[in-house]
């Protein structure tokens, strides 16, 4: 039984007094204490799938799934205060936007201390004194912010983004979930802060057995952290495959792009050589192509494209694709 395992998530958001679907039979499936990657451009509904799955979300969004089972327990026949709960122990989540998640009105020091769970102290009774505050300070000194005395003294308006973000990564960390949803947390880093921070979700996830389900649009820097990856594409996830597969074969012509787009550095680049990219630009929720998502952006397109593709199943995952690459008949398992 998987960890998390979540059968035809259907989103939809409201724009414009007008329902638009975003992502429709969408199936998720982690291992317990397996580091999922999920991949995407930018606006291909990553960061609206992770507030479907912890529940962040206001009228103007409409979320169903047919079943929604995490650590054994099927969440859909839950109350909501109770479902509620549930989440809120044992999912933590790192949003982009780290600036407006945190509460400009309260000191960073007061923000943290709140976020600590009475879970998260585990040493004897006699050493509960100040146990929040070493924590906090434990904690920012883990995600590589030196000046901590005057980072938990200052209000989130007076602290950079890169900052803001690191904060929101060690609140996260301090809750110790049993689940980590973390979208894009480093995308406004330095590389070498992108580096610290992705050896420090991989040590949690080691040390700490927490399943996380990481969400980027860049596969360079977290592709060797990953156990597994769901590529996404318009709301649609494309691929499903193991990282060493996903990298040595991939099936679908999205995922190819994307593995594509990042530099050899083993190999002499040409100045100013263009990486090998789809041309054009993914198509708005709004306008979504007939058929196949990738539509006229895919280099081996044809007529058959116009029916969307079912899921085919091989050994190592499945695809949504009528022309697959890298493919031999005797791995597909059926549709």
């Amino acid at each position: 039984m998987a960890f998390l395992d979540i059968k035809n998530l259907c989103v939809d958001i409201r724009i414009d007094k007008v329902w638009v679907n975003i992502c429709s039979n969408l199936n998720i499936s982690i291992n317990e204490g397996e580091v999922c990657g999920m991949i995407g451009s930018s606006g291909s509904g990553k960061s609206i799938i992770a507030k479907a799955l912890t529940g962040m979300y206001g009228p103007n969004m409409r979320v169903h799934t047919d079943s929604f089972r995490f650590n054994d327990i099927e969440l859909n026949n839950m109350p909501s205060l109770m479902r509620r709960k549930v989440i809120g122990e044992n999912i933590a989540i790192i949003l982009q936007e780290a600036r407006s998640s945190l509460d400009p009105s309260l000191p960073i020091i007061t923000q943290m201390k709140r976020a600590l769970p009475r879970k998260a102290f585990d040493s004897p009774w006699y050493k509960s004194l100040f146990w929040r505050k070493k924590t906090v300070n434990n904690l920012l000194h883990r995600v590589g912010i030196k000046d901590v005395n005057k980072v938990i003294h200052s209000y989130p308006y007076e602290l950079s983004e890169v900052l803001c973000q690191k904060i929101i990564i060690a609140m996260a960390l301090g809750r110790k979930p049993k689940l980590l949803i973390a979208d894009d947390p480093i995308s406004s880093m330095t590389s070498i802060s992108q580096l610290q921070i992705l050896r420090l979700i991989a040590s949690f996830n080691k040390n700490s057995k927490v399943t996380v389900l990481y969400m980027t649009n860049d596969l360079a820097p977290s592709l060797k952290f990953m156990d597994k990856i769901y590529m996404l594409y318009c709301g649609q996830i494309v691929e499903t495959s193991t990282s060493k597969e996903l990298v040595a074969r991939p099936k679908h012509p999205y995922t190819e792009s994307m593995l594509n787009a990042i530099p050899d550095y083993n190999k002499n680049l040409r100045h100013k050589c263009k990486l090998k990219v789809l041309e054009g630009d993914p198509p708005e929720f709004t306008n979504i192509p007939i058929g196949c998502r990738l539509g006229s952006r895919c280099p081996y397109a044809d007529k058959e494209c116009n029916v969307m593709p079912g899921i085919t199943k091989y050994k190592h995952g499945s695809y949504r694709c009528h022309f697959p690459l890298n493919i031999k008949d005797e791995e597909i398992q059926g549709k």
